[in-house]
């Protein structure tokens, strides 16, 4: 696009330049000097105003001259008429000179935002003084006159209103000199007037009343030097090192960042590596910041009074950011940044609550309070232009931040260089960019080395390497830790170094600001209630967000919610909701699924997975089929609500009752079709009964799903299978009732059509196998003298309950609960007696049951009665989640186990080890857990083994675990209290061990000596001191390291425990391993 549009300027130029050659070069000319001048920023004749204005008020006389006299130019009006030529050319020239004026002086009365001074006692005469100095400065800057020409013809009145502002300054006392200093536009006051005035009254404020300003006075005062500009005036540059140099501790600090925090392009740093450029006394000021911050920080380390009060209150951390792929993101567009994952301008969710944290700290406040000083820079890799022309569109994105978007303060900003964003987009090379800004944090150091920094980037570009090259040069002390966004594979990172130094330099990894803040509250770097805030403010941002693409939005819910869930862990009962994928489908709607028609029961938004019931399937198995899906596997359904047919119904007999064969929509080939294959899931006859097409192929063989009690699959050769056809008159002798035969609509159409399909697929032989020449006809009739009201039948339709009786036509109310409601019109012919009732629900199976599946031997660990879900735990580490229909018990072996010695085991008497093998009588000898002591002798058959249930630790089997099963809250830590003051447990706080593993000693209770231990899964221990063994190394569920690596403690017996690797089990001794748990749980930040 880009390319496009500089091809089109081009020829649009080279159009014109056929029309009006000279004007063209003229024009060219004039451009090449404004490209000159702008280019040398640096140089003396950019020092003064005046000068600039004078620049372009000759500028725009030339392009004038030669825009209205050239011969070729569409506009020469001066060639035919002088006098209107002459006047057009000096009202542009005046144009552009008042239009320079006005744009100057907007940008003196800017002064940014620096909060004003308090009220003074004598607030009236500090008013009223404010007012006659803006007066005072009417007069003398006339809206339409230069100030220079005004000077010259109203010399004696303007003399007279820069005396009055002088004496008013003079004479004002201490808190009325603050309030005027407040209120008035001294930027614009001091480059109206002119020297020797001038002079005077920046002596007054800078030397000689200096001691009476307040630091926001002396923040103004500075302020306005650097909007008039440093270089106006000679002595400008010893005025700010006095100021700088005559404020000292905490106050210069305040100063600092007070001058940082207005808003706007005129920053400290600016001030003092660019505006001053004497070197002896930038190295002046320098050196006494250099000297203060040496006492600050001798301060805060002995703890003196002087460190007292609010100053412990701030983190006096600096935190300094990028701007793209980090605070938002460039949507992938070059050369802003790569990240494509969310919308373009987008700002990532929860980066304003991270910042403010980092700016509070861990022992701040709660909120931010108003007035307080922000501490937040932007170190952009944008290059610097003419004075702030490429900060300004920064600078106002900024202001709009902090307004509307939460952003807690006004920042600062630290440009790029052309020469490195010239490297970049050239040649690719990010070195002299990451080079920059490490120049600029060197910089910035030196202005601000009482304070602690963090730098917060991405690793699309040099931000890393920067990063790198400042840990190594200051270390620890000045840079506590560097957060980047993953934009792109940690192994593409600029500079990639092993994941052991970014370890060592504090070089942390993240993929969303959640998982930030985890690392920074490990780090001590933010409290827990900013862990809360930076949560629920991601959450809130991103449900906020407008999003193109729902597949992004996926993506990115996903990850975002994988850190809240670990920032949940230590939340705990303060932890905020998981985000949910938005519903598309109704609960209640008929969808088509993967394994036939469903209906949508309920939808787990977290999960984004929909619960169905397969309609189909439960006229096949009586009982309600459930399937879990996700969005891409529904599609809309086409037909009505009613219809259970495996695709549209086409109707083909005037008889409502009447079976019609449908064929349900397929993906196969036409081709096939016209060729009379038939399409899948029609209903056919085979050698070995009936079934249904699954598949053709294209060795002309069908693969066919057997509906006889086998439930077999057949594979048949193509003139083995035939279509099954059903006459109407077959249907409806097996099925009819005054109700059916009707002609009506609505709802009635539901019960035909309904009905209807039920008695072809029961009548169709989905329960007897039919021979394939048989045709499908109604039972034998049975004679029934009669049956009494509510007695127990058995109908085409299921079990049902005699409601009433006209011969010859039953009505019953069926007793399924899906179908409780219906009354049903059957023939006598069609009712049998039901012989046995039905058979009652089984019980749940007991946890620790053995049972087979589908995927093999497992042991049941829990049952979820709501939708009969087990919770099956296999071999490996493995849990699956079964339906009770697909779970069977395994049947216990003839001849007794042989237990072998060291096997964990379940008794009647509780768990235990083997300790003697099956002998021949099948008697085992076990030792239990919790009578170390004590050994039993139990018979073979009556033990189960305890499978060591694996638990995973990664993210997601917790996300798994917490998506299906609704845990208990975590309990409430008791609050640990000593039984003797003068003399603590030193057991306390520590793991010990117990007749039911090792826990955490949490509290003593003073009354009884009881001893509360705390496990890892919730539960409580309340003991006496003699069952409280010693102290161990770590407890259950402890996240321990060992010679092997990172592991979980599953398991502990006689010194040794059993840690659980992510490859494996292992067996460890205690003095081999280091307890982590509270140092550094498992996260998705990688802290590198």
């Amino acid at each position: 696009m880009m390319l496009l549009m500089a091809m089109f300027v081009a020829f649009l130029f080279l159009a014109f330049f056929a029309l009006a050659p000279v004007l063209c070069a003229s024009c060219v000319g004039i451009l090449y000097v404004i490209g000159l001048y702008l280019s040398t920023e640096s140089n003396a004749w950019h020092h003064a105003q005046e000068f600039e204005n004078r620049f372009w008020t000759v500028m725009a006389f030339l392009f004038s001259t030669a825009l209205f006299y050239i011969k070729d130019s569409p506009f020469a009006i001066g060639r035919y008429s002088t006098t209107l030529g002459c006047i057009l050319v000096v009202a542009f020239t005046l144009g552009v000179q008042f239009l320079d004026r006005h744009v100057h002086r907007v940008q003196l009365a800017n002064q940014g935002r620096i909060s004003r001074p308090p009220i003074p006692t004598n607030v009236n005469m500090a008013q009223m003084k404010t007012n006659i100095i803006s007066n005072c400065l009417e007069v003398i800057d006339r809206i339409y006159l230069p100030s220079t020409i005004n000077l010259i013809i109203n010399v004696e009145q303007v003399k007279e209103q820069e005396q009055k502002v002088l004496d008013i300054l003079v004479k004002a006392e201490k808190d009325e000199l603050n309030y005027i200093l407040g209120h008035i536009k001294l930027a614009l006051l001091f480059y109206k007037i002119k020297d020797a005035n001038r002079t005077l009254i920046c002596q007054l404020l800078c030397e000689t009343r200096l001691t009476d300003l307040t630091i926001n006075s002396r923040a103004i005062v500075l302020d306005a030097l650097m909007l008039m500009r440093i270089s106006a005036h000679e002595k400008c540059e010893r005025w700010v090192k006095h100021i700088i140099t005559r404020t000292f501790g905490d106050e210069l600090s305040i100063l600092k960042s007070t001058t940082d925090s207005k808003g706007t392009f005129n920053s400290m740093h600016k001030l003092v590596y660019h505006d001053i450029r004497d070197q002896t006394i930038r190295n002046a000021v320098l050196n006494h910041i250099k000297k203060e911050a040496n006492i600050q920080r001798a301060h805060m380390q002995l703890s003196t009074k002087h460190t007292a009060g609010k100053r412990r209150q701030q983190a006096w951390r600096k935190v300094l950011s990028d701007v793209d792929d980090t605070l938002e993101s460039s949507g992938g567009r070059w050369p802003a940044g790569m990240d494509r994952r969310y919308p373009r301008h987008a700002v990532y969710p929860g980066v304003m609550s991270f910042y403010r944290e980092l700016d509070l700290g861990p022992n701040g406040p709660a909120k931010w309070d108003e007035g307080r000083l922000g501490n937040l820079t932007f170190l952009s890799a944008r290059p610097h232009v003419y004075k702030d022309v490429s900060e300004k569109k920064s600078y106002a994105k900024f202001e709009k931040y902090n307004q509307i978007r939460g952003m807690h303060c006004l920042p600062s900003m630290l440009a790029g260089s052309v020469s490195s964003g010239t490297a970049f987009v050239v040649k690719g090379d990010l070195e002299p960019m990451a080079v920059k800004k490490f120049e600029n944090f060197c910089e910035y150091y030196s202005i601000y080395p009482e304070y602690k920094h963090i730098f917060i980037g991405d690793n699309g570009q040099g931000d890393v390497r920067a990063a790198e090259m400042i840990a190594e040069k200051y270390g620890p002390t000045v840079l506590e830790a560097g957060y980047f966004h993953l934009v792109q594979p940690l192994e593409a990172t600029h500079g990639y170094k092993d994941r052991e130094t970014y370890r060592r330099l504090n070089i942390i990894f993240f993929d969303t600001y959640v998982g930030a803040a985890i690392q920074a509250y490990r780090l001590n770097q933010i409290s827990k209630v900013g862990l809360q805030q930076v949560t629920e403010e991601a959450s809130a941002t991103f449900l906020a967000m407008a999003w193109d693409q729902q597949d992004l939005r996926e993506a990115a819910r996903v990850m975002l919610n994988a850190d809240i869930a670990l920032a949940n862990e230590i939340l705990k009962e303060k932890s905020v909701p998981l985000l949910g994928k938005p519903q598309r489908f109704q609960v209640g709607t008929c969808m088509e699924t993967p394994f036939g028609k469903g209906m949508l029961v309920a939808y787990n938004a977290v999960t984004g997975i929909y619960s169905v019931d397969l309609v189909e399937w439960w006229t096949r198995s009586k009982n309600v089929t459930k399937v879990y899906l996700p969005e891409e596997s529904l599609s809309t359904a086409k037909r009505a609500i009613n219809d259970f047919s495996l695709a549209v119904t086409k109707s083909a007999s005037l008889n409502p009752a009447s079976y019609v064969r449908t064929s349900m929509v397929s993906t196969m080939d036409p081709l096939l079709l016209s060729q009379g294959v038939l399409p899948l899931r029609t209903t056919v006859t085979t050698p070995f009964g009936h079934g249904i097409v699954l598949s053709y192929r294209s060795s002309e063989t069908y693969v066919i799903q057997l509906t006889t009690k086998t439930r077999g699959v057949a594979y048949c050769q193509r003139n083995q299978v035939h279509e099954l056809k059903v006459t109407a008159e077959q249907t409806s002798s097996a099925v009819s009732s005054p109700a059916l035969s009707s002609s009506s609509s609505g709802r009635s159409g539901f019960v035909r059509q309904s009905i209807g399909y039920i008695a072809k697929r029961l009548t169709g032989g989905f329960m007897t196998p039919l021979s394939p020449s048989q045709m499908i006809l109604s039972p034998p009739p049975l004679t029934i003298g009669g049956l009494t009201k509510d007695a127990r039948v058995q109908t085409p339709f299921g079990v049902a309950l005699v409601v009433s009786y006209q011969a010859p036509i039953y009505t019953v109310q069926l007793v399924d609960p899906a179908l409780r409601q219906a009354l049903v019109y059957v023939q006598e012919s069609c009712v049998v007696p039901s012989t046995s009732p039905e058979t009652p629900k089984a019980k749940p199976l007991s946890p620790h049951t053995m049972v087979f599946t589908m995927f093999g031997y497992g042991r049941v660990r829990s049952f979820r009665v709501k939708d009969s879900i087990y919770e099956i735990a296999f071999a490996q580490g493995v849990v699956g989640y079964m339906h009770a229909s697909s779970v069977k018990e395994s049947l216990r072996p003839s001849s007794p186990r042989l237990w072998k010695a060291g096997t964990r085991v379940r008794s009647p008497f509780g768990a235990g080890v083997v300790v003697v093998e099956t002998n021949k009588k099948g008697v085992v000898s076990i030792q239990l857990h919790a009578l170390p002591h004590a050994k039993v002798y139990v018979q073979a058959s009556a033990l189960t083994e305890d499978l060591e249930i694996k638990s995973s630790l990664s993210l997601l089997s917790r996300l798994r675990s917490s998506m299906w099963f609704e845990g208990k809250d975590d309990p409430q830590p008791s609050v640990p209290t000593t039984a003797a003051a003068a003399s603590p447990n030193p057991k306390l706080g520590r793991p010990v061990q117990t007749l039911w593993g090792p826990g955490i000693l949490t509290s003593i209770r003073a009354t009884d000596n009881v001893h509360v231990v705390t496990f890892k899964n919730g539960m409580q221990a309340f003991l006496d001191a003699k069952h409280v063994g010693h102290v161990v190394q770590a407890a259950m569920g402890d996240i321990v390291q060992t010679p092997f690596g990172k592991g979980g403690v599953m398991g502990y017996r006689r010194n040794v425990f059993v840690v659980q690797f992510s490859y494996g089990i292992g067996y460890i001794q205690g003095h081999a391993i280091e307890r982590l748990s509270e140092k550094a749980a498992p996260s998705t930040c990688a802290l590198m």
